[in-house]
């Protein structure tokens, strides 16, 4: 009591509590459980508090013997790194969500048992599911450049390959040469 300071060489074993105002060490060995009131300070990288512990940027939280899964911010963005040998495995038992960080705009959803959806402003733009996908909007690609839900396929370069019944309801135009392979069936051709 009263005393500024203290000097300890060797073992120190307490029975009851110690309460200490400030406090710095060099190494610091605990057995059993530690029960602590505040928070801690880890060097200039981290805070241990009740709740939470706080990193600073570039601070990162390392798991693995090498170092193989890091979590970490640089002040302007946030990675999950795995460098080990072995796969990054997110797991969830129903919906697997990306979303922002306001938890208000979906980016991709994982249903397990379902669909996968991707999104675009929020809005569901691909679904996978059971006999294939979904698409909501227009579909882009080389070669056919749009499949709409309503329109019909458009080419403007490439080949179109088509592996089942082809069916058209309407008239075909041609502005080149036409190869058919195997056995086909034409009314009129024009």
């Amino acid at each position: 009591t009263g005393q500024t300071a203290l000097f300890v060489r060797g073992d120190m074993h307490v029975t009851g509590d110690i309460n200490l105002d400030d406090i710095t060490l060099n190494e610091l060995k605990v057995t059993g459980i530690s029960t602590f009131e505040d928070s801690i300070f880890v060097g200039s990288g981290a805070t241990v508090g009740l709740n939470t512990v706080h990193f600073a940027d570039h601070a990162k939280a390392m798991f693995g013997d090498g170092e193989d899964l890091q979590i970490y911010h640089d002040g302007n963005h946030s990675y999950i790194d795995d460098s080990g040998t072995g796969d990054l495995y997110i797991r969830g038992d129903n919906a697997l969500k990306i979303q922002n960080a306001a938890g208000t705009e979906q980016k991709i959803v994982a249903n397990t048992n379902g669909s996968v959806d991707l999104y675009y402003d929020n809005t569901k733009r691909f679904e996978t599911n059971a006999i294939g996908v979904e698409v909501s909007g227009t579909f882009q690609s080389t070669g056919i450049t749009t499949l709409a839900s309503g329109g019909g396929i458009s080419t403007t370069g490439g080949d179109l390959f088509i592996g089942g019944d082809l069916f058209v309801s309407d008239n075909i135009t041609l502005d080149t040469n036409l190869n058919i392979l195997g056995i086909a069936t034409i009314a009129t051709l024009r």
